[in-house]
């Protein structure tokens, strides 16, 4: 009877240290930081934000609010990546460290390089339908036909 309780109890007490350990491995932190244009350092509104693990995996992710400003919680550890991904702006990427006792990380302002997207030229033409149908009605667009001039 003794021994089964020694048992018990020993049972309970390493159920209680695992809890205890993989609640201190779950601690959270949080990155935070502001994004603006680097030419004019305006704020950029809803900018994708995120934090990727080891094989790229995402451990947290968010958007700019309309300041610029992020803040990204997550609880995985190590060398991890902040990513921000913005149209017509350079990609951004930062490798981050994160320690076992880390509470807060500062990004501090980040600045984005616009990036130039050249495009191919664009003609537009008008085109107008030479015969209109409106109900029973016929309409001819005289402008439509070529016509020469009478002697």
């Amino acid at each position: 009877m003794k021994k089964n309780r020694q048992i018990c109890l020993l049972t309970i007490l390493l159920v209680l240290g695992i809890a205890t350990a993989s609640r201190a491995q779950l601690r959270e932190f949080r990155v935070a930081g502001r994004i603006t244009d680097q030419s004019t350092r305006e704020a950029l509104p809803n900018a994708p934000v995120a934090l990727l693990g080891k094989d790229s995996v995402t451990a947290a992710h968010a958007v700019t609010d309309s300041l610029g400003r992020f803040t990204l919680t997550a609880t995985q550890r190590g060398p991890l990546r902040l990513v921000i991904a913005y149209m017509g702006y350079t990609t951004y990427t930062r490798e981050i460290v994160v320690s076992d006792t880390a509470t807060f990380i500062s990004a501090g302002n980040i600045n984005m390089l616009p990036k130039g997207i050249n495009l191919a030229r664009v003609d537009v033409e008008g085109f107008r339908q030479p015969i209109t149908l409106k109900e029973d009605t016929i309409e001819y667009n005289a402008g439509s036909f070529k016509t020469r001039r009478m002697p």
